[in-house]
């Protein structure tokens, strides 16, 4: 099974580190493509946000990810687009698209059990995990916000 994540990370050089690293470790394992967008999107620069991504993006760099989009203050993309430009990449490579923030750490042994259930269940288009989100805290699954994360790309 061919894995793709479209992740999302900006203004995250405190925890990229955490949410990427069981995922290169996994690359062995697995086949796993990693495309991400690290700009500020066009909707938070209309809002007045400042941009502080470049630690975010040297990190990044440094992780080797697979497909990078970095757009700079003068040609922002809104997420919709950017995230549709990722998809387009990962659905003609990959046989799953899982949707990762930055923020969202998962252990290697999650990842694994995760991947083992896709494997175990290839009837369903998609999947929908409680989100694991670093904001309230690292080990805390909120009940209640469980959007489809995961997607069949057939």
């Amino acid at each position: 099974m061919r894995i793709g994540i479209l992740l999302s990370a900006y203004n995250s050089e405190e925890y990229i580190d955490e949410c990427l690293t069981p995922w290169f470790n996994l690359k062995e394992q697995y086949d796993i493509t990693i495309c991400c967008n690290s700009g500020m999107f066009k909707d938070y620069a209309d809002y007045g946000y400042v941009s502080k991504n470049k630690p975010t993006l040297q990190k990044l760099v440094n992780f080797d990810i697979d497909f990078l989009i970095s757009t700079g203050p003068k040609a922002r993309l809104d997420e919709i687009t950017s995230k549709n430009t990722l998809l387009r990449i990962l659905k003609n490579s990959c046989d799953i698209v899982w949707i990762l923030d930055s923020d969202e750490f998962y252990t290697e042994e999650e990842i694994t059990n995760i991947i083992d259930y896709l494997n175990r269940t290839p009837e369903y288009d998609w999947y929908s995990i409680n989100f694991k989100n670093h904001v309230f805290t690292k080990n805390l699954f909120l009940d209640g916000f469980s959007p489809p994360r995961i997607f069949r790309t057939n």
